[in-house]
């Protein structure tokens, strides 16, 4: 009888999104920022729609993207020194999420699709080095951590991971935030689970004010959990589709959580509904009700939004607002207006003409 009502509890637990020591979706490091913050980034988010700016939200940018691989000496293709069809299968999901039709996008509620956005935001693996040269594997750095004085393996299980990756490996591996988006990964200690953190855009004139949630020349990235990494080899589900990237790099351009970090509080995207709390696991399509108030919620909460803390399979759009939010930062912030300008994506130039045309003349008495 016992034995029955352990097996009922536990399914219990697994039907809610409970997962005790497992691998949990969108387990995020991101807290709320400031409120000095995030008057001044909404104000230029203000600026950007009041000067017709919101046209540019059209237009392509494509960001360059290092990974940095921090190992401790395994084989390439063995956890957690990941191999480059991992990466790449990670760089294939944000394309797919950012332009609205990643995996199950097709699911999105009725009454929500009109909200779902390509936001014309795309990566790639970068081609070149921070010095100019080629790289071998394409936006891959491997760091091998035993050669590194005090580093500790991201694995040890006291270890306070985030901020040993602030203080010791990000400082001393990050490539030039203007010109890269720098993406760390690793393992991680088993009882944590945590499964990805980064930071918010800096801003003109707020530089420096806070220390470790705001992107400085020597911070500025994401990290991610090897195991929530792309959508092939170690990754892991229910994170195995990508999202907590996707998530992570929401933060990196300025989103917030659609809960606000609160009860019913604003994440300051008019278009996402109010959310009392973060969703686990899957949660199925909510029945309207009004949730948060009178008015504020009619069409239930929005789970599916890749700003929520649900299982990969079912987070899966962006809003036209969070895209505002998006593009604002690519504009203003002092370590993102530059992205993709750089010619990072291609390691030589295209030539300017299909067609050669000869630039000299000889004169036929000179030559015998």
């Amino acid at each position: 009888m016992r034995k029955k009502l352990q097996l009922f509890i536990a399914a219990l637990l697994l039907g809610t999104g409970f997962t005790g020591g497992s691998l949990n979706a969108q387990s995020c490091g991101v807290g709320a920022p400031s409120q000095q913050w995030e008057e001044a980034f909404s104000k230029q988010v203000e600026l950007y729609l009041r000067d017709k700016q919101a046209v540019k939200s059209s237009a392509p940018h494509t960001i360059p993207v290092v990974v940095h691989i921090i190992h401790f000496g395994e084989a390439v293709g063995t956890f957690p020194n990941i191999d480059s069809n991992q990466v790449k299968s990670q760089i294939a999901a944000l394309n797919d999420d950012f332009a609205g039709n990643g995996f199950n996008s097709s699911n999105v509620p009725s009454a929500f699709a009109s909200l779902k956005v390509n936001t014309n935001i795309k990566f790639c693996l970068a081609a070149t080095n921070y010095s100019g040269a080629p790289m071998l594997e394409k936006g891959i750095n491997r760091v091998n951590a035993a050669n590194q004085a005090n580093w500790q393996s991201p694995a040890t299980p006291t270890l306070d991971l985030k901020n040993h990756f602030n203080s010791t490996i990000i400082p001393a591996t990050i490539w030039d935030p203007t010109r890269y988006l720098n993406i760390w990964v690793s393992d991680r200690p088993a009882t944590l689970t945590l499964n990805g953190f980064g930071t918010y855009p800096p801003q003109s004139g707020l530089v420096g004010l806070f220390a470790g949630q705001y992107g400085t020349p020597t911070n500025d990235g994401v990290w991610i959990y090897g195991r929530a990494f792309g959508t092939i080899g170690a990754a892991t589900a229910p994170t195995d589709k990508g999202r907590t990237a996707t998530h992570e790099i929401g933060h990196w351009l300025g989103l917030r959580h659609i809960w606000g970090d609160g009860n019913c509080l604003s994440d300051y995207a008019n278009d996402t509904p109010p959310s009392k709390a973060a969703h686990t696991g899957c949660v199925p399509v909510p029945t309207p009700i009004d949730v948060c108030g009178v008015g504020q919620s009619p069409n239930g909460e929005m789970p599916m939004n890749f700003m929520d803390r649900s299982d990969d399979a079912c987070m899966y759009m962006f809003t036209p607002d969070q895209n505002v939010r998006m593009h604002t930062a690519l504009s203003i912030s002092p370590q993102r207006n530059l992205l993709g300008t750089h010619g990072l994506c291609n390691p030589f130039p295209a030539p300017a003409s299909s067609s050669a045309v000869a630039a000299f003349v000889t004169n036929s008495a000179q030559c015998v």
